[in-house]
């Protein structure tokens, strides 16, 4: 099956028959028995850990994807430099406001190195073994 579109009103992906425009009306494979083809309609509220809005098969969904690297990349500074991996506090108050600290100090470094040293080592945030 093929992504066709996405239907915001009702929250569902369409999926049609890949055959169904290159062998005319009727495919041997999901009984296409009219002109547009066999539709599959898909409602994200069904499975929310496989359907999205933005399907994988396309261009889209790719460069939604690559973005996330960035994202894994702070998260692991976060929880490595910063020490919030292994947190030893009591209460969601405390651990929210260490993680906003965190999250602060490490915006504040990236804006030093900005102002310092130029734009490409803004990145670069982490401690420098020597």
């Amino acid at each position: 099956m093929r992504f066709r579109s996405y239907d915001e009103q009702r929250g569902a992906l369409k999926y049609r028959c890949p055959r169904s425009t290159t062998e005319g009306p009727s495919c041997q494979y999901y009984g296409c028995t009219d002109g547009l083809g066999y539709t599959v309609d898909l409602k994200i509220a069904d499975d929310y850990r496989r359907l999205c809005q933005v399907p994988r098969s396309t261009k889209q969904w790719g460069e939604l994807y690559n973005r996330r690297v960035s994202v894994e990349r702070a998260f692991s500074r976060l929880k490595e430099f910063r020490k919030l991996n292994n947190l030893h506090l009591r209460g969601l108050p405390k651990i929210e406001l260490h993680c906003a600290l965190a999250v602060l100090v490490m915006q504040a470094l990236a804006l030093g190195k900005v102002k310092t040293e130029g734009i490409q080592e803004a990145r670069s945030n982490v401690m420098k073994v020597a």
